[in-house]
């Protein structure tokens, strides 16, 4: 009888870890309803490099008829990304595609430097270089528009 109620709570708290990581994954995708925006990655032949929530302006439709929401997110410009440390670090050969959870209506793609200065490309193998780069994705949606960053060194 013991092992029957030991078993009963086993099975309660799995299903409890369940549910919640549903949900976390449910947060990961975005729907027009969402109050944050869609996540981006850059993907490689050898992984994918989820890319950091930036600043960000995104309004949704509201509970009542007629309401809306809006959330707004200013972060500090992505070279800071850089100084902290944590960089991802990629082989200069590699081809990088930007992966979005929802495409965006249009985007653009910057390159940030430790000295300041700051580029605007086309795609993301025109930021390759000896120097560490924050690479920033400026996405824009129906919602509202959404800066992505990750910060990147290629060896």
């Amino acid at each position: 009888m013991k092992r029957l109620f030991v078993l009963t709570i086993i099975i309660f708290l799995l299903s409890g870890c369940k549910t919640e990581f549903s949900k976390e994954m449910e947060g990961s995708s975005s729907t027009a309803q969402e109050i944050k925006p869609t996540r981006v990655a850059i993907t490689t032949k050898n992984g994918n490099y989820p890319m950091g929530q930036g600043s960000f302006n995104w309004t949704v439709d509201g509970e009542k008829k007629g309401e809306t929401v809006t959330s707004i997110a200013d972060t500090v410009v992505p070279r800071a990304s850089i100084e902290d440390g944590r960089l991802t670090s990629t082989s200069k050969t590699e081809v990088l595609t930007l992966l979005f959870t929802v495409e965006p209506e249009r985007y653009e793609l910057y390159g940030w430097y430790i000295d300041g200065t700051k580029n605007k490309v086309t795609k993301p193998e025109e930021l390759k270089g000896d120097a560490p780069v924050a690479i920033e994705v400026l996405a824009y949606y129906p919602q509202g528009y959404a800066s992505y960053v990750l910060p990147v060194i290629f060896e």
